[in-house]
């Protein structure tokens, strides 16, 4: 049978195994009958499963219902080319959907707002998904007026806490643009 599928005449497996042709086509004949018993038997067996996928289409509720793993199902769908759809969504798809929320508003603070997650979260899921956050003139505009306040102010006792809230911005923001432009 081996020498059959490799593609030889049965003149040629004659030679080489020194039988007669009618002994060989009839082991050839044999093996294809029990081949294709052994397919026949899998479908059978494999049908109530199938069927009952198709109807649910849900891997769990096809197990419970056949009486059977999920794996098995997993195994029966894979044979019969049938890819079954997945329970548990990517991980990405969460930064994804920050994403295309973030490009349709252009708010880092809306888009973080929406989700319930800080913006440093915002700002990771916009690198994961290759999305540049603009910066808006109004914050370029406030960074300078803060620059300007923090110049101004006489350093008194709770100076950084004016500012913030002035601008509406945290003490951690205006501490750090006072230590990036050596002003404080």
């Amino acid at each position: 049978m081996e020498l059959y599928n490799q593609g030889l005449s049965i003149a040629s497996i004659c030679d080489i195994i020194d039988e007669t042709p009618t002994v060989i086509e009839q082991t050839i004949f044999h093996e294809l009958e029990k081949q294709e018993r052994k397919a026949a038997k899998r479908a059978a067996k494999n049908a109530p499963i199938l069927q009952v996928f198709s109807e649910t289409n849900n891997v769990a509720e096809t197990a419970k219902a056949c009486n059977i793993s999920k794996q098995l199902v997993y195994k029966v769908l894979k044979k019969n080319n049938i890819e079954p759809p997945r329970v548990h969504p990517a991980k990405a798809t969460r930064k994804k959907e920050i994403a295309k929320y973030y490009n349709t508003c252009r708010s880092v603070a809306e888009t973080a707002k929406a989700f319930n997650i800080c913006k440093s979260t915002v700002y990771a899921a916009l690198k994961a998904a290759n999305v540049s956050p603009t910066e808006t003139h109004r914050q370029q505009d406030s960074t300078e007026a803060i620059i300007a306040d923090i110049m101004k102010s006489s350093r008194h006792r709770g100076w950084i806490t004016e500012i913030a809230r002035k601008h509406n911005r945290s003490r951690q923001f205006i501490e750090q643009t006072a230590k990036r432009f050596n002003l404080k």
